[in-house]
């Protein structure tokens, strides 16, 4: 498993932002889904990464969006 994955609230407090390394080492962010929730300050329901070789699979914490996150919204 790929534990770098990170994720903190949308602004309207209903939806998850995420992002983590990929295994190509790529930063990705991913934009709210509808389904993503705070549940007990982790990500519910998990959050599973498509890239060939990467297997992050896991419901990351909530924490503070990165430092630089309000440059790309």
């Amino acid at each position: 498993m790929n534990p770098s994955g990170k994720a903190w609230m949308d602004p309207d407090e209903r939806h998850v932002w995420f992002e983590h390394k990929c295994v190509d080492g790529v930063k990705r962010s991913v934009l709210p889904w509808r389904h993503w929730q705070n549940i007990n300050g982790k990500v519910s329901p998990s959050i599973v990464c498509m890239v060939r070789g990467c297997d992050f699979h896991d419901s990351p914490l909530i924490s503070e969006p990165p430092s630089d996150w309000n440059d790309h919204v």
